[in-house]
């Protein structure tokens, strides 16, 4: 008997563990895959706005030489801007007070920049969001310092149309994860930069403060360091799913891939009634064989005994 459920115990143990490392292995393969995806996006959005950010420096360098007449510097600067494909410059002073717009056009540009976010470039030596008008919903806002004996001399902004890049994450999504949706790119302040979708931002905000961030964190500082977490979570229009939040440190943002529970887990199930069924028959056996090992044994003693008792007498 003590054979017996010795045999029923290591059986259901072993049947246990398989049920549990089938559940962290596809855990930590969705989270992989999930990583894989945000990695992608970041450095197709990280090569675009990086190309901005270095034609402005580029122009920051032309006009800060002293050897370049004002003439000559325009039309450099302009060159510049015609490679990467960039509307137009504008100059704020020291204290964020627009000077001067280079270009071709005309264009809307603020007459001043928010304290904040001036300090923010000295700090960090950029600054990136999106531009908060109905009309260019598709524009991103870059503004990058311009030193001058280390001090801040001007601010140099810009406008980047991310209207490709929104449409890239809708393609990379569809393809990697079976929907245009499930990849989004959250700013500095927890708003929805990518893709340009106004119907899910309440709700997408909402995922983001409840399952990520706490009261105590700031989602700037958050999302300046490397930072990787997942939660479950229900969605009323796509049932349960899995989220994935990926810093991007280099801009204060943070991509979130959503995948579905379903496809996440698919395999859960039939892995754990696989392994129920190859418990179950297990147990048989070990059962069967413990009993058969018990009344061999069982049998042998008793032989053994009745040898005995045959020379005692």
């Amino acid at each position: 008997m003590t054979t017996i459920i010795i045999a029923i115990v290591a059986v259901l143990s072993i049947t246990y563990a398989l049920l549990n490392v089938n559940a962290d292995a596809l855990k930590r393969s969705a989270r992989e895959y999930a990583v894989s995806v945000a990695e992608n996006v970041a450095y197709r959005v990280s090569n675009e706005v990086e190309g901005f950010e270095n034609a402005i420096k580029q122009i920051i360098n032309i006009f800060s030489s002293p050897s370049i007449s004002t003439a000559d510097k325009i039309e450099m600067a302009k060159a510049i801007m015609v490679l990467e494909s960039i509307d137009f410059i504008a100059v704020f002073d020291k204290k964020g007070k627009k000077q001067d717009v280079v270009s071709s056009s005309a264009v809307v540009v603020p007459d001043a920049l928010p304290e904040e976010v001036c300090q923010t470039v000295i700090e960090k030596g950029r600054y990136y969001g999106l531009v908060n008008d109905d009309k260019d919903a598709a524009k991103l806002g870059i503004l990058i310092p311009w030193w001058r004996r280390d001090e801040i001399f001007a601010f140099l902004y810009t406008e980047m149309d991310i209207s490709d890049i929104s449409t890239y994450i809708k393609d990379i999504s569809l393809s990697r994860l079976g929907a245009e949706d499930l990849v989004s790119v959250f700013d500095r302040n927890g708003n929805v930069v990518l893709p340009l979708d106004e119907s899910r931002q309440e709700f997408l905000k909402s995922v983001l403060h409840q399952g990520f961030i706490t009261e105590d964190s700031r989602l700037e500082n958050v999302f300046s360091s490397n930072f990787i977490a997942t939660h479950n979570y229900t969605d009323k229009d796509k049932g349960k799913m899995l989220g994935a939040l990926i810093s991007m440190p280099d801009l204060s943002w943070a991509i979130f891939i959503q995948q579905p529970y379903e496809t996440v887990y698919w395999s859960l199930g039939r892995m754990r009634r696989l392994s129920i069924v190859v418990g179950f028959i297990s147990l048989c056996f070990a059962i069967l064989l413990a009993f058969l090992i018990s009344r061999y044994i069982t049998r042998s003693i008793a032989k053994l005994t009745h040898g005995v008792r045959q020379v005692a007498n």
